[in-house]
């Protein structure tokens, strides 16, 4: 095998990584920036990379993205959070990823969007419906996003959701989201791994996204730290309504094609 054939391997062309790597850039800057994009990076992979791969793709995009922003805010991550976070999040992922192929459940991707569209339109408008926990339960939330994330995929948006009432300063909100989530992602492609879905196999890919996850959270994050605490809270709100919205619309268009 040639050196173009190894690093354009499994069907992707040139243009493929091109494509690819500027939708991974553009989203890790609006992730470090503002907040999650939800489905996103994850359309820009499934446009791109064979549908068995898509989601352990996704999550080593998502996954480096985290790492990086969470190594610009390591000064500000909150461990214990974490420390309880991690383990729930690998036994959730472990238990359903065994029959990731066999399951399709587009209602459970409405009834995230529709959580999260309608705490993101409270926080924007003090208005409408909202679901507040007293306490933050760091191994529910672990084990809940854990599980969602082999099935859906996209769950930042709603491990935000959860976490944002419990975290009032923005830079550690970011740091310990990100902690979580570069987790998070790091079970996945261990646990699709372990089922023969291997992300290795597309090495050029997986390179591309690395650096441009590496660029866009630079910028990002330094975005980040120029922001106040006001204008962060709505412009993240804006973004989970907009990223929720549009899983919503996805997940709608699934359900009634069954």
């Amino acid at each position: 095998m040639s050196l173009p054939q190894f690093f354009l391997g499994g069907g992707i062309t040139a243009l493929d990584l091109a494509i690819l790597g500027g939708a991974t850039l553009l989203v890790s800057f609006l992730v470090a920036a503002a907040g999650p994009t939800g489905g996103m990076q994850l359309a820009a992979t499934a446009a791109v990379v064979p549908g068995p791969a898509v989601i352990p793709i996704h999550a080593w995009t998502t996954g480096f993205s985290a790492l990086f922003r969470a190594l610009t805010l390591r000064a500000h991550i909150d461990w214990g959070y974490v420390g309880r976070f991690v383990p729930a999040s690998a036994v959730g992922a472990l238990l359903v990823v065994g029959a990731y192929s066999r399951i399709q459940i587009p209602e459970l991707q409405v009834i995230v969007a529709v959580y999260i569209l309608s705490t993101s339109i409270y926080e924007l408008t003090g208005k409408g419906l909202r679901v507040r926990f007293a306490r933050p339960y760091p191994w529910w939330e672990g084990l809940l996003t854990g599980f969602a994330s082999v099935i859906i995929g996209a769950t930042g948006p709603l491990l935000m959701v959860l976490m944002q009432d419990h975290v009032p300063d923005r830079l550690r909100l970011s740091g310990t989201f990100s902690t979580c989530l570069a987790f998070q992602h790091l079970f996945k492609i261990v646990a699709f791994g372990l089922i023969g879905i291997s992300v290795f196999s597309y090495f050029g890919a997986i390179l591309v996204v690395t650096v441009a996850a590496a660029v866009g959270t630079l910028a990002g994050s330094r975005m980040l730290l120029k922001v106040d605490e006001k204008r962060y809270r709505k412009v993240l709100a804006g973004m989970l309504c907009l990223t929720s919205a549009w899983i919503l619309l996805d997940s709608l268009i699934l359900v009634t094609r069954r």
